[in-house]
């Protein structure tokens, strides 16, 4: 296969060159995370090859076991298998710590500090061979060399992880020749940590997949190498989703790292990363014989580089030389550079339509810095000149923070040179006392920008003493939503001034204008596109705020503004356009659920629970993962990645929303108009309820979507999601009743038919003893508002009886007790002799449960006069009386109702006096 260009042939795979080109655009564009795969090929050129490692094998064995590995292995023409199997005889007949030694020693011969006669006793000691790790002299490769420094060069936001095969340390130490810190992970078992436990470490992570060779635990054997590892495996899923993953000197054997390819070639699913897979062998034929390679080939995102030499890849020589700055920054962050490169092909609509902003946005006259941003860069220029402190940024989401704070370090690189500007990347380590001071020796004055501040708030805290004063040679530029932020306001107060983004002024508006002129943004009220004049956009501006808001626009939202403005009535249908194109991009191949499904689910619950993103009821990360029926790392990387790059969301801790609520309202109104807002509600419920039944997640996280039936209350969607909820909380009773409540609003009915068909399985459920009085109470409400109230306060006495599922509590008691109250009154209503003294007897009851009539919710005055005697009464009087009363009602509703429920026939309401206060 050949394509053709400028009358030419180019080959179909790549070479050294290409490989080159296409890493020098990773490091000078910075829009991708480089996550680098070594296998054996470059430590080879100082470490015994397979080969040598093969015979070095036999050596360890006696001499019945030479002669089977002769009888064996000596035939195996493939020298990765003869290793393996060698690795196999050695594990079985010497043992793993004699493979480990072995391995051991191999790696010594890199070492210059130990001397050939000395290998093997040094072998033997692991805490030696730790030491020579971290402060010996070694023969490093030129390969890992020349990559440590362009690493180096990379912004902070494109340093991934390394990933290796190897059991030496040689990349650590050649990272530590760079004046990188570089920290070994060891993995050699499926036990792999979560990857934020490594990417909080200020130093570049290491991850040995196959074992240190510091441990008797590494992984040489077919079985141990061709083993199920899936907990590795997710994390491989993680570090290389919607990244840049570069492969070297690696052979493709059957490991965990080809098993997860092979696993996202089966799915058709690349994670969204791009593979540049550099193969020694100039054949493309014999590298293709590895079946996962040969499928990944047809895959876009793969690109295939032969005859690359490991070594040659990094040489310098081959890449433009960049402005290097003095010092690489720190893991996790950027150094903001004082002159940002002009990208040619910007475009300001995205920022325009609420995109999170980029670098290119804040480049000089593309957009204005507005008003409260200047306020923030005063306030920011009063703490560099106090050489310590911070400010801080707050307010409600689309008030222009994140673009604030962007334009506020471009100002700072430009104009204080003398301070080191760092930007903080999503993976950036925890801020600690010892990070501060480590940033400080080497950087001297820091300023140091970080978005969602709130996230880091608490580590902020602790920290307080190194940045915290004047003089400290560290500031700190933050932005975080308001409501997040008050809770850890008055630890840093001292050292924290807060600038509020809240609304616009008229200047600001004008400068708005002005740049929707120059950007040739245009406003989209009617079918043809409408270009405004400056004045014209200012004037609309300043109108939506006076009408959203009723005043002036000091408390205007700017982002709901300008998406007044730029689409107005057309809003829905922008929203309405973009969730078709959602929907037609599923999740996974063998999945139904489309991102449209999860942008969905996000402005649902973003309408209903927490509109401006203030009380953390937003769709949570775990739920959107169960919405998608997949592992909980792709909360974080395909789904909400994905969705990123094509709707305005947002995040704030582990919730995610839409950037503003007229976005969310706006898919809401689409929603309904396309006919998907009652399913979207049920796969919320559903959702919800799976995560209910599977349990190990915080409930804060999935509460709201478990009852979005009971909070939308009436309508289909209302139904459907409380049915939903049923669904996917499988055998448990609680979502049955949240369900009969939700009905009984809707079809009373259909609510008594369904609780009535609960009544026979109630002991099939696993939540029977915490629900079943919930249970009846409910039932008790439903026959009041269906007038049958004789049934309804026979079900209300068995949910306040002793006996009935678990010990009655204060609140059981003042729900079942009222259910009882309210259904006697009715009754009397109806048949007065039936009645007797329940309802004074209950009024009375409660009143001694709540420890007083003021929370009581029906009444005093809608009984009968006979409550002031009863009121007298001891607490064992009104007991005798009312279970004597109950117990016909109790009984004639367990004959109609038939539940599954041990049942005397009797009353007895000791848990009742139990609870009483007076």
């Amino acid at each position: 296969m050949v394509v053709i260009d400028r009358g030419g042939l180019v080959p179909e795979y790549g070479d050294l060159t290409d490989l080159q080109a296409r890493l020098q655009a990773i490091r000078d564009s910075g829009d991708t995370k480089l996550v680098t795969v070594f296998g054996s090929g470059i430590s080879n050129s100082v470490l015994p090859s397979t080969t040598d490692l093969t015979a070095r094998f036999k050596l360890c064995l006696t001499a019945r076991g030479q002669q089977k590995f002769d009888e064996t292995i000596s035939e195996i023409t493939d020298t990765g298998l003869a290793y393996q199997n060698a690795a196999s005889l050695v594990k079985h007949q010497q043992g793993e710590a004699v493979l480990a030694r072995t391995i051991r020693e191999a790696v010594l011969t890199a070492c210059m500090d130990v001397q050939p006669a000395d290998r093997r006793e040094v072998s033997g000691d692991i805490e030696q061979c730790r030491k020579l790790a971290s402060s010996g002299r070694w023969h490093v490769p030129n390969g890992y060399i020349r990559f440590a420094n362009f690493y180096s060069q990379l912004p902070g936001d494109v340093r991934g992880p390394i990933i290796t095969t190897n059991f030496d340390p040689l990349i650590e130490i050649a990272f530590r020749q760079t004046q990188l810190q570089a920290d070994s992970v060891p993995i050699p078992m499926d036990s792999a940590p979560a990857a934020d436990t490594f990417l909080e470490s200020s130093s570049i992570p290491v991850l040995h997949i196959h074992g240190l060779w510091t441990s008797n635990a590494t992984l040489s054997t077919i079985p141990q190498l061709t083993g199920e590892r899936p907990t590795l495996g997710g994390l491989l899923d993680r570090l290389m989703r919607a990244a840049t993953v570069l492969v070297v000197g690696y052979s493709g054997w059957i490991d965990a790292f080809m098993r997860s390819l092979h696993v996202r070639v089966e799915r058709s699913d690349l994670l969204d990363s791009e593979f540049l897979w550099a193969a020694y062998s100039p054949d493309s034929r014999l590298i293709l014989q590895n079946r996962t390679l040969a499928a990944m080939v047809a895959l876009p995102g793969f690109n295939l580089y032969t005859g690359v030499d490991g070594h040659a890849i990094f040489d310098p020589a081959a890449y433009e030389v960049l402005p290097a700055p003095p010092l690489p920054s720190p893991f996790g962050y950027s150094r903001v550079p004082q002159v940002q490169k002009t990208a040619a092909d910007y475009s300001a609509f995205r920022f325009a339509d609420g995109h999170e902003p980029t670098w290119a946005d804040v480049q000089s006259g593309r957009w204005p810095v507005l008003s409260a941003s200047k306020q923030f860069q005063a306030m920011l220029k009063s703490k560099i000149e106090q050489r310590g402190g911070g400010s801080v940024a707050i307010g409600p989401m689309g008030e222009g923070k994140s673009m604030a704070l962007r334009q506020a370090a471009d100002w700072a690189s430009n104009h204080f040179p003398e301070w080191t500007v760092l930007w903080s990347e999503p993976a950036a380590p925890a801020v600690t006392n010892e990070w501060i001071d480590d940033v400080r020796d080497k950087y001297g004055q820091v300023m140091i920008f970080i978005d969602n501040a709130d996230l880091v708030a608490p580590a902020l805290v602790r920290s307080f003493d190194s940045w915290g004063r004047a003089g400290s040679g560290v500031v700190f530029a933050l932005a975080s939503h308001d409501r997040l932020w008050w809770r850890y306001a008055g630890s840093l107060a001292n050292a924290v001034d807060s600038v509020i983004f809240s609304g616009f002024t008229m200047a600001d508006a004008v400068k708005i204008g002005d740049t929707w002129n120059n950007n040739k943004i245009s406003t989209v009220k009617s079918s043809a596109d409408i270009e405004l004049a400056p004045d014209a956009v200012a004037e609309a501006l300043i109108k939506s705020g006076s009408r959203m808001f009723g005043g002036g626009t000091e408390s205007t939202t700017l982002f709901g503004a300008i998406l007044e403005v730029r689409y107005g009535d057309k809003l829905v249908d922008r929203v309405s356009d973009l969730i078709s194109k959602l929907a037609l991009i599923k999740i996974h191949r063998d999945s139904n659920v489309t991102l449209a499904d999860v942008f969905g689910c996000i402005c649902v619950m973003q309408c209903e629970f927490d509109p401006h993103g203030e009380q953390n009821r937003g769709a949570s990360r775990p739920l959107i993962a169960s919405l998608a029926n997949l592992p909980g790392v792709y909360a974080d990387g395909k789904i909400l990645h994905s969705l990123g790059r094509e709707a305005a969301i947002a995040y704030a801790g582990d919730r995610v929303y839409s950037r503003h609520p007229s976005l969310a309202r706006a898919a809401v109104t689409a929603l309904k108009e396309k006919q998907l807002y009652v399913s979207t509600c049920e796969q919320i419920g559903l959702t919800g309820g799976r995560l209910r039944r599977a349990g190990g997640v915080n409930r804060e996280l999935y509460t709201d979507a478990y009852q979005l039936g009971s909070s939308l209350k009436t309508g289909d969607a209302a139904v459907a999601a409380a049915r939903g909820a049923v669904e996917g909380a499988g055998h448990i009773l609680e979502p049955r009743v949240t369900f009969m409540s939700v009905l009984r609003l809707n079809d009373r009915q259909r609510a008594f038919d369904y609780a009535t068909s609960l009544a026979p399985h109630l002991p099939e459920f696993r939540d029977e003893g915490s629900a079943l009085r919930v249970y009846f109470n409910e039932f008790s409400v439903i026959c009041r508002h269906a007038t049958r109230p004789q049934l309804g306060l026979g079900l209300a006495a068995l949910s306040i009886a002793d006996g009935i599922g678990y010990g009655l509590d204060e609140s059981r008691a003042d729900y079942g007790l009222s259910s009882v109250i309210l259904c006697a009154l009715q009754l009397r209503e109806q048949s007065s002799e039936l009645v007797g003294d329940i309802p004074e007897l209950s009024w009375a009851a409660l009143t001694q449960v709540l420890g007083g009539s003021n929370r009581i919710r029906v009444p005093r005055n809608r009984l009968a006069s006979t409550i002031d005697n009863i009121e007298r009464l001891s607490i064992l009087q009104i007991r005798s009386r009312l279970s004597a009363q109950l117990a016909p009602f109790a009984r004639s509703a367990v004959s109609i109702v038939k539940p599954a429920i041990e049942f005397s026939g009797a009353i007895s309401l000791m848990d009742l006096t139990r609870l009483c206060r007076l």
